[in-house]
């Protein structure tokens, strides 16, 4: 009696394992395609949007929301690349006064204020993006995204403060 039980058992297991997947993926199915690589580089979109990115693809977007994001990122793309581009320039000469050349203190805050400068308008393009995208989503789905993001600055903040 016992053994038919753990054989019942271990076959429902399987049954469960085989047919679990499949059913969770069917009702999280939102991979976002559409946002994975507008610019032909994956990298990009998840730079650029930071944390909002994996929250938008959770959110079971609709293939006309997809292809909105997808426009509002691309009708940003020449000032992504010069965001790019503008820190990859920033952080060289920072690099060097930091570690190759000889001491000067001026120098490195003079180049540390640079390379903020280009984070301070990465950022504001990140929320200008946020807000573009933002007006595309259904007001369930902005609470949803805001509730994910705040989750994410808790968990964030947890792990500064150990």
């Amino acid at each position: 009696m016992r053994t038919r039980s753990v054989l019942r058992a271990a076959v429902a297991l399987t049954l469960l394992s085989l047919v679990a997947p499949p059913l969770v993926r069917a009702q999280t199915s939102d991979t976002g395609r559409a946002l994975d690589a507008p610019f032909g580089r994956p990298e990009l979109p998840r730079r650029t949007l930071g944390p909002l990115f994996p929250i938008l693809r959770r959110l079971q977007l609709t293939p006309d929301q997809r292809d909105q994001i997808k426009q509002i990122l691309q009708g940003h793309r020449a000032e992504i690349r010069d965001l790019v581009r503008r820190a990859i320039e920033a952080r060289r000469p920072l690099f060097e006064a930091v570690y190759l050349d000889a001491f000067d203190e001026g120098v490195i805050r003079d180049r540390s204020a640079a390379l903020a400068a280009v984070e301070a308008d990465a950022a504001v393009l990140r929320a200008t993006i946020r807000t573009q995208v933002f007006a595309v989503l259904t007001p369930d789905q902005q609470a949803r995204a805001i509730e994910a993001l705040n989750r994410f600055e808790h968990r964030r903040s947890a792990e500064d403060e150990s």
